[in-house]
């Protein structure tokens, strides 16, 4: 027995100090993080084509995404593709053509011109029907994983197509980090306000190989962490209870 209440003690200790760590922990987890102004980052507008313009352009055709080309005064070669991985489509008369890269309308110009050879007052119209090529990517209290990047998504859209965000996240502290070969901007996302308030200056414009992390709150990180500091302990503990269990229904009688 004195061999439990000192277990039980001690983990009493552990956990006491766990809670203490945590707090001090939770308090200072980002003094070192370097924020981006949030008004430095391109903001989603009511206008959806000037958004896109300024933001993404228009979408960069890549690798795996899939077109449909509709070819007036030329049907049969109307259908739909796939770019393949390096770069190109085959199309009759042309063969194939490098379109990786391009936009759409880029796309649409360069077969025109190609296939005018071929065929009188020859229009074509390319549409993207598969947006594959582009991810970003998000963790944390959310439904994580790769996400496909169509070109339009803002932080309230990436996170109604991931389902949310769980009870344990943390809403006014979540990060957008932006990464380049150069530079690398992290942005504190205000969920709450987006939502709750109706404050679109921050529902800002998630771009390619964009990341979305939702840390937890300051009790949620706590509780992980002394989930994980108590792990140890459980099977000792768990064994201990048992034991005890056993010796109160009088298992520790010795023999039958």
């Amino acid at each position: 027995m004195n061999l439990k209440v000192d277990g039980v003690s001690a983990a009493r200790r552990v956990a006491c100090f766990a809670v203490l760590a945590a707090l001090c922990f939770a308090g200072c987890s980002e003094w070192y993080v370097k924020y981006t102004d949030i008004n430095d980052a391109i903001q989603a507008s009511a206008n959806v084509e000037r958004r896109l313009e300024k933001i993404n352009g228009k979408y960069i055709l890549g690798a795996t995404d899939s077109v449909q080309l509709i070819v007036r005064n030329g049907p049969n070669l109307s259908g739909g593709h796939t770019i393949r991985p390096d770069g190109y489509v085959t199309l009759e008369l042309i063969g194939d053509i490098y379109i990786e890269g391009m936009t759409s309308m880029q796309v649409a110009d360069v077969l025109t011109k190609a296939l005018q050879v071929y065929i009188r007052d020859v229009d074509v119209t390319v549409r993207i029907t598969g947006f594959n090529s582009k991810k970003y990517y998000m963790f944390g209290e959310t439904g994580p994983g790769e996400k496909p990047f169509d070109g339009d998504v803002t932080v309230l859209k990436a996170f109604g197509r991931s389902g949310g965000v769980s009870t344990r996240a943390a809403w006014d502290r979540i990060r957008l980090v932006r990464a380049t070969p150069n530079t690398r901007q992290i942005f504190k996302i205000n969920l709450r306000e987006i939502v709750k308030e109706g404050n679109w200056d921050c529902n800002i414009q998630v771009q390619s190989n964009d990341v979305i992390y939702v840390p937890p709150t300051d009790m949620a990180r706590i509780g992980y962490f002394l989930d994980n500091l108590l792990f140890p302990f459980r099977s000792v503990m768990g064994a201990m209870n048992t034991f005890t269990s056993f010796g109160a229904l009088g298992g520790g009688g010795g023999g039958f």
